[in-house]
């Protein structure tokens, strides 16, 4: 069948295919309608070593960071602390101070000791501050250790913000997304 003898048949079959098409657009209403919006905030910290004046060298008396001791260090403890926030404790403790547990972190694709979170909510105010809130978290984590290895407090690594938290924006996609495929389902339907 070819396409005019396809809208022949539509045609003729007009009482069927007006209905299945008014259907499959009162479906991509409803759709768009009852979607909810996702908003989404992003920042990007780096860790690096305290600046050469504070460093502590091992014949000064105060003990060598052991969290700097050895090769790609800033990146592993990246790592390190990229898993602890991913963990269900990070989100568990974000979300009782206000954030979102809807995050993310990772590298971003980045070579180095980076860390971007991105948080997504229903509503825009809490994006931001769970971004925030995971970095304060990544930083009390990075302390902690830090103490549990006996770092001195001179030699500690450094959070550095790369990129602030942005502002909350919409996520494209969502609801334009889910209107477009049931009003292609309508047209494939009439």
């Amino acid at each position: 069948m070819d396409l005019w003898q396809t809208i022949m048949v539509v045609g003729r079959r007009w009482y069927l295919s007006i209905p299945a098409f008014v259907l499959g657009l009162a479906l991509a209403a409803g759709a768009s309608l009852t979607a909810k919006h996702q908003y989404e905030s992003t920042g990007t910290i780096v860790l690096r070593e305290p600046s050469a004046g504070n460093t502590a060298r091992p014949n000064s008396g105060n003990p060598a960071n052991p969290m700097m001791a050895f090769s790609d260090s800033l990146t592993t403890d990246a790592s390190l602390l990229i898993q602890a926030l991913n963990s269900p404790g990070a989100a568990a403790e974000l979300s009782a101070q206000g954030g979102t547990p809807t995050f993310t972190a990772s590298d971003g694709n980045l070579d180095g000791p980076f860390i971007v979170v991105t948080a997504d909510s229903p509503t825009a105010p809490p994006t931001a501050a769970t971004v925030e809130l995971a970095f304060k978290f990544a930083g009390e984590q990075l302390q902690q250790r830090e103490q549990a290895v006996g770092a001195s407090p001179a030699s500690y690594i450094i959070l550095d913000s790369v990129i602030e938290p942005t502002q909350p924006a919409l996520k494209a996609g969502g609801k334009s997304r889910l209107a477009v495929a049931a009003l292609v389902l309508s047209l494939v339907l009439s």
